[in-house]
């Protein structure tokens, strides 16, 4: 019996019955030729997935969020996958629930281990400050005793001191201060009134020392009521804009919020389409094209 096993026979159309009128002239084909030509079934199944995944496209972008997304959306959208997925562990049948289970032993993990940079990012976000990790705070709770909210504040508030001692501008004007102070010293005179000035100078002293620091840009921020939810909030833009009042803090979001959760754009995650090369890297030259290979893939081995 003669046959053609074709990928995709539309795209043949011509080729198989040219092949089909040739066969038939030397032998005569079963059927008359209606069995000749097959067509593959793992094609068809392809075709399927990329169908069914057209279907869905809008909800894969809606989890990605963008193609490059800053790193205080990760916790809140993981939050609400494990949420999700323990959902499904429980409710669904015996193989649905089994592969949620599974999925949700990755995710806990990548939770537990990366806990401390999403929430320091999540904390950066002005909609969602303290409130958001206190709220997770309140869901779970912790053997040692410590609740994630103290945690968090305690790493925050340290990371923030750094960002103060390491500020060059601090340090200016701490000198300028230093020497300020060092010309106006002069050698005092004693008189009648000196009794009367020490006494008041120790009590100038008495009620510094009892009076509270000025507050810091960490404590106006968390103090400030958090924005309303907004899904076109871009945290960047607000950070830029609120630079002047928070002069520390912002150059401490701005790290926070740019670091990169990926090697790679979370699109990538789903191989659904032929990925084409960036314009960009193929008119960069055979170096640089190679360097950012090997750096990718050194990246992907860590």
């Amino acid at each position: 019996m003669a046959g053609l096993t074709l990928a995709n026979i539309n795209v043949y159309d011509e080729v198989v019955q040219i092949t089909k009128d040739s066969a038939q002239e030397k032998k005569r084909l079963e059927l008359n030729g209606q069995l000749f030509c097959v067509n593959c079934c793992a094609e068809m199944f392809n075709l399927t997935t990329k169908d069914a995944f057209k279907e869905i496209s809008n909800i894969i972008r809606k989890m990605n969020g963008g193609k490059y997304p800053t790193t205080n959306i990760f916790l809140l959208n993981l939050q609400g996958l494990w949420v999700t997925l323990c959902e499904e562990s429980i409710i669904s049948d015996s193989f649905t629930s089994n592969v949620a289970k599974k999925m949700l032993q990755r995710i806990d993990k990548y939770l537990n281990d990366m806990f401390l940079v999403l929430a320091i990012a999540s904390v950066m976000d002005p909609r969602c400050k303290m409130r958001y990790i206190e709220y997770l705070s309140s869901k779970c709770e912790r053997s040692d005793g410590n609740s994630q909210s103290t945690l968090v504040l305690d790493a925050i508030c340290g990371l923030y001191g750094d960002y103060v001692n390491n500020d060059p501008e601090r340090e200016h004007s701490m000198s300028d201060s230093t020497s300020d102070d060092s010309e106006e010293e002069l050698p005092s005179t004693p008189d009648r009134g000196s009794c009367e000035s020490n006494w008041l100078q120790e009590y100038n002293q008495f009620t510094e020392s009892n009076s509270q620091p000025p507050k810091s840009d960490l404590d106006w921020f968390l103090e400030e009521p958090i924005l309303p939810w907004n899904q076109d909030f871009n945290v960047l833009r607000w950070w830029r804009a609120e630079s002047p009042n928070y002069p520390i803090l912002s150059k401490m979001a701005r790290d926070f919020l740019a670091t990169p959760m990926s090697v790679a754009t979370l699109y990538d995650a789903y191989y659904t389409e032929r990925r084409e090369t960036d314009p960009h890297v193929i008119l960069s030259g055979p170096g640089l094209r190679n360097a950012l290979m090997c750096t990718r893939s050194l990246a992907g081995r860590r």
